[in-house]
């Protein structure tokens, strides 16, 4: 135990010598005071400490809608693009030297030299290095934590949840990062390689979602849509029949039958689309996935605040959260309002079926992988000469 809290000790030595570590921190903290500068009064949102309004009518001070905004800010821009992409890249950076310098210049010799496992060492440094991003993402989150507090008026627990989350995010890629840096020894070529299969396991996963949220769910939510259209063509068909309105009739059924069409049309597209996109999501079930990682802390965000992204964003344009229009409307409707209606189904839906995926499977399939490169990498460390 005192050799890991020794190895512990010498790697968080390390990483806070270096000056990615202290330049890391300061942009974080920039951050944080740019997130508090945005701020509320009886006109709008401002900005800059109230140097500058936005004027904006559901967004005024005491608006019920500043907690979500807020909180959809934090996760959404914030999370999703600094923590999850700039600040973790900057930790690859600052971590890719670990082992290979370890493994360099004796280093390794004189830790061995000591009765200490090798799987201990190989490990203790892992977690070690896990450090950079633990310190730098907590430091954050307790900043981000305190502004919430001021400017919300409560306290947004669900916030320290990125600590734990970000650092899962990372360590996927640190144990890729780790393995290259075991087979080769080497700063450069490793982070390289890691940030390539970062980049792939990112276009595989966008390519999942946009087989089911483009081509899927964009058929399904046609199919919806042209049956509602049917069914209400085949009511208006049957009163203007009693009535005796043969023009109506004809002028009803003339659309029936085009529906009538563009629903089968809809339904083949469902039916050659989801076992694709079954069989994308089947693909990428084992792999890290560190998108949905992050995602976890809007969806906690969302929970205990009440409103969802898509409703957000409804609310902030001034629409009402009612439920799918009647078919009826769509007689009316411009082409524009027919796809901006589709879109906005999508959208929801494609949160809702995010949301519908369990924390569980998508942090413990991404720990398997994780475990299973782990394990190949410190089995190379253990039985290579040094």
């Amino acid at each position: 135990m005192t050799a890991v809290i020794a190895i512990l000790v010498d790697s968080y030595r390390e990483l806070i010598a270096k000056k990615l570590f202290w330049f890391v921190l300061a942009i974080s903290l920039l951050i944080v005071v740019s997130f508090g500068s945005i701020g509320f009064n009886d006109k709008g949102v401002s900005v800059g400490y109230g140097i500058y309004t936005i004027e904006n009518e559901v967004l005024k001070e005491g608006s019920p809608l500043i907690k979500p905004f807020m909180d959809f800010a934090f996760a959404s821009v914030i999370v999703t693009m600094w923590l999850a992409w700039g600040a973790i890249i900057l930790a690859l950076i600052s971590t890719a030297e670990v082992f290979p310098n370890f493994l360099a210049g004796g280093a390794i010799d004189l830790v061995l030299s000591k009765p200490v496992r090798r799987t201990t060492v190989f490990f203790s440094k892992y977690l070690g290095s896990l450090l950079f991003v633990l310190m730098q993402v907590g430091i954050f989150c307790v900043g981000v934590l305190l502004v919430m507090r001021w400017r919300v008026g409560e306290w947004r627990w669900a916030i320290l949840l990125a600590i734990p989350v970000l650092v899962l995010v990372f360590s996927y890629l640190y144990s890729i990062m780790v393995l290259f840096n075991i087979l080769t020894r080497s700063t450069l070529p490793s982070l390289v390689l890691t940030l390539f299969a970062w980049l792939s396991l990112f276009t595989l996963h966008t390519t999942d979602g946009i087989l089911l949220t483009q081509f899927r769910i964009r058929a399904e939510v046609d199919r919806d849509a042209y049956a509602k259209r049917i069914d209400w063509y085949e009511q208006r068909i049957e009163q203007a029949a009693q009535e005796g309105d043969n023009d109506a009739v004809n002028r009803y059924r003339i659309r029936l039958d085009s529906d009538e069409a563009s629903l089968a049309e809809a339904q083949r597209r469902v039916d050659k689309w989801t076992p694709i996109s079954q069989a994308a999501n089947l693909a990428t079930l084992l792999l890290p996935k560190t998108s949905s990682t992050t995602n976890i802390v809007q969806r906690q965000l969302q929970s205990s605040g009440g409103m969802n992204a898509s409703s957000l964003m409804d609310a902030l344009r001034g629409d009402k959260p009612e439920p799918p229009p009647p078919a009826e409307i769509y007689e009316n409707d411009s082409k524009m309002e027919m796809y901006q209606r589709r879109d906005r189904e999508i959208m929801r839906r494609a949160e809702e079926y995010e949301n519908s995926r369990p924390a569980w499977m998508i942090i413990g399939t991404s720990l398997l992988f994780e475990g299973a490169v782990l394990a190949v990498a410190c089995f190379i460390f253990v039985r290579r000469d040094n």
